[in-house]
């Protein structure tokens, strides 16, 4: 288990993406709740949608400001080079406790809950235990799918680097990495390749200091 934990995870819980995804949550929440009306909300003596609107900005406001000004006050944790399964699955469901603190304060505010430590613990319990299975399947999904994804890109790029006998230096053989499209193809000596290092989508390739084809 620990070493599951451990794996390398795409850091996408902030930057641009995230508020898309705060963004789209929101919305799901204000269309679930307005819908379906769960949890007494059809007794509600006001308009509905505004009850239903308000618990899905809330949920927006506050995955906004996490993964706004969190990761900019913790730099360090938030490091793309340090990020795991580990992280992704407890940053999550720090995000959900929040969710659901968030809605409790804002129950409270509306008239559809009375602050106190037995609504609290409840309102927190159901929240993490509801989201810890869904969050832990669907992080270790998306690893275990993007692992398999790049694994096979992986192998595609190896396959593709075939040495071949170079004619401007006789005995020296070229090394060409293939492009996604085909057309940047990048051919350099073999003796003057150091390593590979994958960069998100992209390739970075180190060689020699001054190296020349």
């Amino acid at each position: 288990m620990p070493s599951l934990l451990s794996r390398p995870y795409r850091l996408a819980s902030i930057g641009p993406g995230s508020r898309r995804n705060a963004l789209a949550f929101g919305v799901f929440i204000f269309l679930f709740l307005f819908l379906f009306q769960p949890f007494g909300l059809s007794n509600y003596p006001g308009p509905l949608w505004k009850v239903a609107f308000g618990y899905g900005a809330t949920c927006t406001a506050v995955m906004l400001a996490l993964n706004g000004f969190v990761p900019l006050a913790m730099p360090k944790f938030f490091s793309e080079a340090k990020w795991n399964v580990g992280r992704e699955i407890g940053w999550t469901l720090v995000n959900v406790a929040l969710i659901g603190l968030a809605n409790l304060l804002y129950s409270v505010a509306i008239g559809l809950a009375q602050l106190g430590v037995g609504t609290l613990l409840r309102y927190e319990g159901y929240t993490v235990l509801i989201g810890l299975f869904p969050v832990t399947a669907g992080v270790l999904w998306t690893e275990a799918r993007l692992s398999r994804r790049y694994r096979l890109e992986s192998e595609q790029v190896n396959a593709g680097m075939h040495p071949t006998p170079t004619p401007e230096v006789p005995g020296a053989l070229l090394i060409t990495i293939p492009s996604e499209n085909g057309k940047e193809d990048l051919a350099l000596p073999a003796n003057a390749l150091l390593f590979i290092h994958s960069a998100g989508n992209y390739l970075e390739v180190y060689q020699a200091k001054g190296a020349r084809i």
